[in-house]
C-alpha cells in the first residue's frame, strides 16, 4: 500500500468531542483509514477478540435471534436486527449500572463484565453486552491504526 500524507488534528482531540475535529477533518480520517486498510484491520481484531472471548457472545446473539423468529417476536430480518440491537444496549446498560454500583462509580462506565447469569436477554439469562475484552481491544486497535493517519498540529 501506498503510504498515505497523515492527517492533522488538534491536540485538544484527546479529550475528544465532536465540536473539536469538524466533518471535513472527520472524513479525512476516515478515507485514510479505509485506504490504509486500518478498516478491515478493526475489523478482524474485533472479530478475534469476539471468538476468543470466553462470554461466547457470537453464539449468544445468535441464538437470540433465532429464539425471537422461532418465538413469533419478529418476523423480519429487520425486526430481529432491531431487537438484538436493543436487547445489547439494554444488558450493556443493565451492566455498566451493576458495575457503577459494585465499584462505588456513579459514572456506570467501568466495565461491562457484568455477566450475571440473571441479568440478561440471551439464552439462560445471560448477559448480550459486548465483553469488556472486546471493547478493550477495539479501543487498542483503533487507537493503533489513528496513530498512523493522524498526527497532531
Amino acid at each position: 500500500m501506498s503510504s498515505t500524507p497523515k492527517t492533522r488534528i488538534p491536540k485538544a482531540v484527546a479529550t475528544y468531542d465532536p465540536q473539536i475535529v469538524d466533518q471535513e477533518t472527520r472524513s479525512d480520517i476516515d478515507r485514510s483509514l479505509l485506504h490504509a486498510g486500518h478498516i478491515t484491520t478493526i475489523e478482524k481484531r474485533l472479530d478475534h477478540a469476539l471468538e476468543a472471548a470466553p462470554e461466547n457472545w457470537n453464539e449468544l446473539v445468535t441464538k437470540r435471534a433465532q429464539e425471537l423468529f422461532r418465538s413469533g417476536q419478529v418476523a423480519t430480518l429487520d425486526q430481529c436486527i432491531n431487537q438484538v440491537v436493543k436487547d445489547i444496549k439494554a444488558d450493556t446498560l443493565a451492566a455498566q449500572q451493576r458495575n457503577a454500583k459494585k465499584n462505588g462509580s456513579t459514572n456506570g462506565v467501568n466495565g461491562v463484565n457484568g455477566f450475571s447469569k440473571d441479568a440478561g436477554r440471551g439464552e439462560g439469562g445471560k448477559s448480550l453486552a459486548v465483553p469488556k475484552s472486546v471493547i478493550d481491544e477495539g479501543l487498542k486497535v483503533t487507537m493503533e491504526c489513528l496513530e498512523q493517519v493522524v498526527e497532531e498540529k
